[in-house]
């Protein structure tokens, strides 16, 4: 690493350090006061994106707005929406003129909800979203040195388990995608390393590790809390990842685009973090009522690299009408449609089916869509929306790959179809299952 990185990330780790403090005195700010400080940042972000931005300045003056029209939460209204779709399409007008001297770094989603997403995450929104984390997580008790496993899916590093003190206190990653994963493998390695603090991005994997520690109650793993993350923790997952771990079971939001955050406080409720985007529910291009249900659209107060300004996120919420027992000022809300993966079975065992799997560049121009359904527990189809550049010898390598992820121990074929369809809420289940998990 260069000493003009290892610079800029200490001046990074200090700026989040900052942002912190001053979001622990913002969640009681009055809401007026809350209000005021969104509005003032949305001018500066619309003035920014209309200056800087080709695809907003285009977008302002068909709709016949100018910057100096937006003052008010209320005259975003104005402005048309931001659709998954836009970005798909317009990346490079989308991004600002200058965004380099905003050192943002490369994202992109795993295409769980359509077609692949690739955008840049500018370096506030990235402090910001680590600040308003720490916030949460502190919340309900976690500090710098605790002890911290993450369960999530890591396809560069070649090892069911990676240990790093980056963060603080000592951290393992429990890598849920790697070939050799299994869930007795996990809950050994968690109950030797004890960790008081459980991240898990996917709460259908942590499920069936709790059934796992429930039937083998030798195996003893007791963090202080677990932080779901990723996907929508429904009702039962949260009970029985309780019942396993011991533990309180806390939602945490998020958007790898990084617009808005939200976190349950100690009384279960789902607070925006207001002070790093704005959060509307609309229904028919309408603002819906609190209490009503409507698409999330989402405004970020930060991004000036890649504005995202009245994004439609695909997710469904509503924001809630009576304020919060704990005494905070950030508004509550809940998601009623969101993102959801299964698992595979295989004669091994139960495997998570990374969502990136096929997200290789060589590959996105020949798949605009993808999505796997198991029917038995030997076979497995991968259903492919074929996308400009597909040829006919892109099916037996697309197989192919498949089939070396799981290492021959399924039947892998591939079926065309014209489009996959969505759920309730908007988003694409990237695997549906219909067999129940063996034992593994």
């Amino acid at each position: 690493m260069s000493s003009r990185r290892m610079v800029l990330d200490a001046l990074d780790a200090l700026q989040v350090l900052g942002r912190l403090a001053w979001l622990r005195r913002s969640q009681w700010y009055a809401p007026d006061r809350l209000r005021a400080f969104q509005e003032s940042r949305l001018r500066h972000v619309v003035r920014h994106a209309y200056a800087h931005s080709p695809f907003y300045r285009r977008r302002f003056d068909a709709a016949g707005v100018q910057p100096s029209n937006i003052h008010t939460l209320d005259d975003l209204q104005r402005i048309p929406l931001l659709q998954r779709q836009d970005v798909a399409d317009h990346k490079a007008e989308i991004t600002a003129d200058n965004a380099r001297r905003y050192r943002p770094e490369s994202g992109s989603t795993s295409g769980t909800t359509g077609a692949r997403l690739e955008f840049i995450r500018d370096r506030q929104a990235i402090i910001t979203i680590r600040a308003v984390m720490w916030r949460f997580e502190g919340w309900h008790g976690v500090r710098w040195k605790h002890r911290r496993a993450e369960l999530r899916s890591n396809r560069h590093v070649k090892s069911p388990f990676f240990y790093d003190r980056s963060s603080g206190g000592p951290t393992m990653l429990v890598n849920t995608t790697d070939p050799g994963i299994t869930r007795e493998g996990a809950a050994a390695a968690l109950e030797a390393f004890a960790p008081d603090v459980i991240f898990a991005t996917s709460p259908t994997w942590l499920s069936f590790l709790s059934l796992h520690l429930i039937a083998h109650p030798e195996r003893v793993v007791r963090p202080g809390v677990v932080f779901s993350v990723g996907e929508r923790l429904f009702p039962e997952q949260r009970r029985l990842i309780s019942e396993a771990l011991g533990a309180p079971v806390v939602e945490l939001y998020s958007t790898l685009e990084y617009v808005v955050a939200g976190g349950e406080c100690e009384r279960g409720r789902l607070h925006i973090a207001s002070e790093m985007g704005i959060v509307e529910i609309v229904k028919n291009d309408q603002r819906c009522s609190p209490g009503e249900p409507g698409d999330l659209v989402l405004t970020s107060l930060w991004s000036r690299a890649f504005p995202f300004i009245r994004y439609a996120i695909g997710d469904i919420g509503y924001l809630e009408t009576e304020l919060c027992p704990c005494g905070r000022s950030l508004p509550t809300w809940r998601i009623v449609g969101g993102r959801h993966k299964d698992l595979v079975t295989t004669p091994k065992g139960i495997r998570n089916l990374p969502t990136n799997l096929l997200a290789e560049p060589r590959w996105r121009e020949k798949i605009a869509g993808v999505r796997f359904l198991q029917e038995s527990p030997d076979a497995l189809i991968a259903q492919v929306v074929r996308g400009p550049a597909f040829a006919a010898e892109d099916t037996e390598a697309l197989r192919a790959e498949v089939d070396a992820y799981f290492e021959g121990l399924l039947t892998v074929s591939v079926e065309f179809v014209d489009s996959i369809e969505q759920t309730a809420g908007g988003k694409y289940r990237f695997v549906v299952s219909r067999v129940s998990p063996l034992k593994g």
